[in-house]
């Protein structure tokens, strides 16, 4: 039995916790994470206790290798409150450890005696805890002039919990919330889909009155971003095939430049599995760079071929066979300038490194891939696929964009050069405008702020509210309730967790924080979670004087 103690200014309070430590009435269960639970508990057993603790199953439930779940904030252990009367203390002469010691006494689960078997003796122990509000009043705590001094008679005897300064709440319903994070080197995408397909688990072992919720799932914004990007990646597939498509024109060529592709980006995600990485935003983003560069050998080798079929006269074949011994160092060369630019960056040391490995090394893979594809497949595509017959005549639905095209390109390049020509003739001109935006650029670098990552819109922002150091946990919640009217009223804001008792710079009854949800990025209209911080900040300063 553990009996803490806490003073204030004219009364004491004493926490009377049995072994059972049980949920108190009118909690609400929440997690913050993969998991929430939340539910109500109106009433307590007979023996004012609980069959079981809802917060520390879940607790187990999920604490396994691939995830961790930290203790419930908000939660509400049952324990007996014993408000003392100084006034009725003095008036008896007694003293607070008197009751103090009394109540133990009273509360002792104590070995009281012995049975002598013949082969084997057995303690007897008489349990003698007390359960609830109503067995702790009538206990007798002292005895004055020949009468005994109840406990209910020199204060208020109450069913009430462990600790009623640390709450937590969620759009203003009472709850207590989990956080289960993921251990290092696991899929957050893959624990939130693991964690979640455990609800029912959860739901069974918990009370009738008790829901599980999710309040926030951080793979959310995590399968948006990598939608996201994925959008890209086919858009810039789609995109570099059409510009094939417009200067080669020629069905066979463009598919013959763009089977480099596939073979790049599937050959890619098997280096990958064998690497150990995961598709997230920096390999997705390696990806959608890398679609540019792996067609450029292919191109190459295709081009040669073309122009060896159209200059002397020979077949498909002959022409690829002539046109590798010509672009098979040019292609080796140009992966070698790629991978040199782009390998070295894995090697960085630090968290700098740690994020970037996989960019790099995708994109450097993706590029030696697009090399072999360029030296073996391309060859053999040009052999089988391009006739000289079919050379430069493209539909006649098609032929008058291609001619309008050409015409448009040729004046640009015969503009490009008369321009060079021009900027030769005035080179010093040239090298002082270069020197120029060399300068500019060493300005911008050193005056830019600079970040390890950019700053992401994550769907929430989180409020520290820290009042002087004597302020009471009421007057803290009034702040807190003032802040969650405010951003009930924002539009753009989906929910809000509040947390009496813990902040960012500590914890007390003077600190709490707010982490505020915003509604999904395509019902926002415009807003986003630095505007909605920022209303906040301007909000709470008009309001709120502390």
């Amino acid at each position: 039995m553990h009996v803490p103690t806490a003073n204030l200014a004219y009364t004491k309070f004493l926490f009377i916790i049995p072994r059972r430590e049980d949920d108190a009435a009118g909690t609400r269960l929440r997690a913050a994470g993969g998991i929430v639970a939340r539910g109500f508990f109106n009433d307590f057993d007979a023996d004012g206790s609980r069959e079981g603790q809802p917060h520390e199953r879940i607790q187990f439930l999920v604490a396994e290798g691939e995830h961790r779940a930290d203790a419930g904030i908000g939660a509400a252990k049952y324990a007996v409150r014993v408000q003392l009367d100084p006034n009725k203390l003095a008036a008896r002469n007694i003293g607070l450890d008197e009751v103090q010691a009394s109540v133990q006494r009273h509360n002792a689960n104590l070995p009281s005696g012995t049975l002598w078997g013949p082969k084997q003796a057995f303690t007897v122990q008489a349990d003698g805890q007390v359960m609830n509000a109503p067995a702790y009043r009538p206990l007798i705590i002292a005895y004055r002039n020949g009468a005994p001094v109840r406990l209910d008679e020199v204060g208020e005897v109450l069913d009430s919990v462990q600790q009623d300064k640390n709450l937590a709440w969620v759009d203003g319903q009472r709850s207590i919330m989990f956080q289960v994070q993921r251990q290092p080197g696991t899929n957050t995408v893959e624990v939130v889909d693991r964690i979640k397909a455990l609800i029912p688990e959860f739901q069974a072992q918990l009370p009738p009155a008790a829901k599980l919720d999710t309040v926030y799932d951080r793979s959310v914004s995590i399968r948006d971003s990598v939608d996201d990007v994925k959008y890209t990646l086919l858009l810039t597939v789609g995109l570099v095939v059409l510009v094939i498509f417009i200067f080669l024109r020629n069905v066979s060529a463009t598919l013959i430049a763009s089977m480099a592709l596939p073979m790049s980006i599937i050959g890619t995600f098997a280096a990958m599995k064998l690497l150990g990485f995961s598709l997230d935003n920096l390999s997705l983003m390696a990806l959608t760079l890398a679609v540019g560069f792996v067609v450029d050998d292919a191109i190459v080798v295709l081009e040669n071929v073309e122009r060896i079929m159209r200059e002397e006269r020979l077949s498909s074949r002959e022409a690829a066979i002539k046109a590798m011994g010509e672009v098979t160092g040019p292609v080796i060369a140009i992966v070698l300038v790629l991978c040199s630019v782009f390998v070295p960056v894995a090697f960085l040391g630090g968290l700098t490194g740690e994020l970037y490995k996989q960019f790099a090394l995708t994109l450097a893979t993706s590029v030696v891939l697009s090399a072999v594809a360029a030296l073996t497949l391309a060859p053999a595509l040009c052999a089988l696929l391009l006739h000289p017959a079919a050379q430069h005549k493209p539909n006649p639905l098609l032929r008058g964009f291609f001619d309008w095209f050409n015409n448009t390109f040729a004046r640009c390049t015969r503009g490009y050069v008369s321009s060079t020509a021009v900027l030769i003739r005035r080179a010093l001109l040239v090298a002082l405008t270069f020197a120029v935006l060399l300068v500019a650029i060493y300005g911008l670098l050193k005056t830019r702020p600079t970040a390890l990552v950019p700053d992401e819109d994550q769907g929430y922002f989180i409020t520290s509210i820290q009042l002087p150091s004597d302020a009471t946990a009421e007057r803290t919640l009034e702040v807190v309730k003032t802040y969650e009217q405010y951003v009930a009223s924002r539009p753009g804001i989906k929910s809000n967790i509040s947390i009496l008792g813990y902040g960012l710079s500590g914890s007390g009854p003077n600190t709490a924080m707010g982490f505020t949800l915003l509604q999904d990025w395509d019902q926002r209209q415009g807003a986003n979670a630095w505007e909605e911080l920022y209303e906040a900040y301007m909000a709470m300063a008009d309001q709120v004087q502390e």
